[in-house]
């Protein structure tokens, strides 16, 4: 029998770890390659594996066609996207290993052909580098001196079949630099008032003409193989809706560009559900159909904030996101207030809220009931933190007729959302309100929560004379090692009061 190259692909799931090495073990006593490949190697494109075995689980990924693809389950699978499903339990490698084995040796043929002619296509130059038009998306304001380096790393892609749809969103011009880089694939539109990066990536979409549609901020930079690896995914595993990982850079400010901190953010594979609520997809990391632009009606230009998490979570309603697990661009933020549009959401908490909870009441097509019934639990939870913010804003204004209304607000949707339920707290107390402030205290506290947190509920239960306020001491007690000076002196401080209330 020649030696098959097989490769476990496994989530991150420390029980099943024992199991996944016995396996490659067993495959290898029986004279055979196997390597392991975590959720963080799925997307790779491993062309010289013969056959990836699959370890479902929560979000399973996505089989590849250059490979016979088996999924181990609990439970079969109907209909499946990979060759074979195999029902098993997880607790004999042996016998597993050997069913695998004969698997491959009676499916090899079957899927021969296929393998054959993907592996051919993932190594062809042209497949990879000369494809169907990508329309690149880009709006631009006052960013004369990043723009070029932008658009340069656009030019300089392995993929070349792509064209740039600029928009000038008012400010200094830029045809100068446009002229500079004299590519024909740029295509330069300017407004001489600024209308928005909504509008603006509109207009853009307006004047393209490609196939596919991509994106890149003004101030960011692709990986010169970005759009390859992205068509490559496209293109062979039939995907309308992918994106790859970006590296977030920390500078320190505007005019400083000392690079403070590089981090890898969003690495995996993100479901629709997930991104009914938050964004968990960079921007600068998108290509889908062109198609799909139009369906979902394109961004919202009315919105200040959270541009890009509307369109994706409207995307994400007519395609699967797929998750291609490169690492193909750097986006740039800025330590200085001010530098970054998400800024808004700690300058002006509540208009960074009015705008989230204005995405999330769109109507969005949701067919499982089971999505339905989620968005609207997320609408509450947005609902509660606003009426808090709102609340927390008045009081600080000394308005306490408004601090009322919101205060009735939050009690209306009142939810769990740890962070909002904190401060929600805090505003019952800065209203008179301890026992309901308690109340609140014991529905979100607990082992987990900051110290902070932890001794205000404490001091909350002792001034009640609760025994809420024993069961936080306890809690305090595991952590004393990492309290500051001034937590332990009132940790010390609420011990003895605590003591002394329950003597009385």
């Amino acid at each position: 029998m020649n030696k098959i190259n097989f490769s476990i692909n496994y989530q991150n799931q420390d029980h099943k770890m024992q199991f996944v090495q016995g396996l490659a073990d067993q495959l290898k006593l029986s004279g055979h390659n196997c390597q392991l490949n975590n959720e963080e190697l799925w997307n790779k494109e491993d062309s010289k594996i013969d056959a990836a075995i699959y370890l479902g689980g929560p979000h399973s990924p996505q089989p590849k066609p250059w490979h016979l693809n088996i999924l181990i389950a609990g439970s079969a699978q109907s209909p499946s996207p990979y060759d074979h499903v195999l029902v098993s339990d997880l607790k004999d490698s042996v016998t597993l290993a050997s069913e695998v084995i004969t698997i491959f040796q009676e499916m090899h043929t079957k899927v021969s052909t296929r393998t054959t002619s993907t592996r051919a296509m993932l190594t062809d130059h042209e497949f990879r580098t000369h494809g169907p038009t990508v329309s690149v998306l880009m709006a631009t304001h006052n960013r004369r001196k990043l723009l070029k380096r932008a658009l340069k790393s656009i030019l300089s892609q392995s993929y070349e079949n792509l064209e740039i749809c600029l928009v000038r969103d008012g400010g200094e011009a830029v045809d100068d630099v446009v002229a500079e880089l004299n590519d024909s694939r740029i295509k330069l539109t300017s407004y001489e008032q600024n209308r928005g990066k909504g509008a603006a990536l509109n207009k853009a979409f307006e004047t393209s003409e490609g196939d596919y549609i991509a994106y890149l901020d003004d101030d960011d930079v692709w990986y010169e193989n970005h759009i390859e690896r992205l068509m490559v995914a496209v293109r062979l595993l039939n995907q309308d809706f992918v994106y790859s990982n970006g590296i977030e850079v920390l500078l320190e400010s505007k005019t400083d560009p000392k690079e403070i901190s590089r981090t890898l953010r969003y690495a995996r594979q993100v479901e629709l559900k997930e991104l009914l609520e938050f964004n968990y997809i960079t921007g600068i990391n998108v290509l889908h159909e062109r198609s799909l632009f139009t369906k979902a009606g394109g961004f919202d230009s009315s919105l200040k904030v959270l541009i890009d998490f509307d369109m994706w979570r409207r995307l994400a309603c007519l395609a699967k996101p797929h998750h291609v697990n490169y690492t193909t661009a750097e986006y740039y933020l800025h330590r200085s207030k001010g530098s970054h549009i998400t800024d808004l959401a700690a300058e002006k908490p509540l208009e960074y809220r009015k705008q989230r909870i204005k995405i999330l009441s769109k109507n969005i097509h949701l067919s499982d009931p089971d999505l339905k019934s989620e968005l609207q639990k997320v609408r509450r939870r947005a609902q509660f933190d606003y009426a808090v913010f709102s609340c927390t804003n008045a009081l600080d204004q000394n308005d306490l007729q408004q601090a009322s209304r919101s205060l009735m607000q939050a009690q209306k949707y009142y939810t769990r959302l740890y962070s909002a339920q904190l401060m929600y707290a805090v505003c019952l107390l800065r209203t008179a309100k301890p026992k309901e402030a308690l109340s609140v205290f014991k529905d979100c506290i607990n082992s987990n929560s900051d110290t902070a947190s932890l001794l205000m509920a404490c001091s909350v239960g002792i001034m009640l004379k609760d025994n809420f306020a024993g069961e936080v001491l306890e809690i305090l007690a595991g952590r004393t090692k990492q309290m500051t000076k001034e937590q332990l002196d009132i940790l010390n401080d609420y011990k003895e009061r605590y003591s002394s209330s329950i003597k009385k």
